[in-house]
């Protein structure tokens, strides 16, 4: 599993890949694609660097929550996100099956 770790940010944090089940895409209707845009959304966003490391470690969590299925947590994550890069095609596409 990666792992990375965020410097300089106020808790110095570390982020643990976490890959999303294909059960749980299959639920979702999701693909791993999906996840991977969202990824790339959150790396070209207009935001400062430690937004992009909070969303980031968002990301991972929405992952793992949606793991667990527990979509209420997911749509809580999903919106944090939103509020943080705008109304990205990512962003729609996972807040529409949640």
């Amino acid at each position: 599993m990666d792992s990375r770790e965020i410097k300089g940010s106020f808790n110095n944090s570390s982020l643990n890949n976490v890959n999303i089940q294909s059960d749980v895409l299959r639920e979702y209707q999701l693909s791993e694609k999906d996840f991977e845009n969202l990824e790339n959304d959150i790396k070209e966003a207009d935001i400062s660097e430690t937004a992009r490391e909070h969303n980031r470690l968002f990301l991972e969590n929405l992952k793992a929550s949606l793991n667990e299925y527990d979509k209420e947590t997911a749509k809580k994550i999903i919106g944090w996100i939103k509020d943080s890069i705008g109304n990205v095609s990512s962003v729609i596409t996972i807040a529409s099956v949640l």
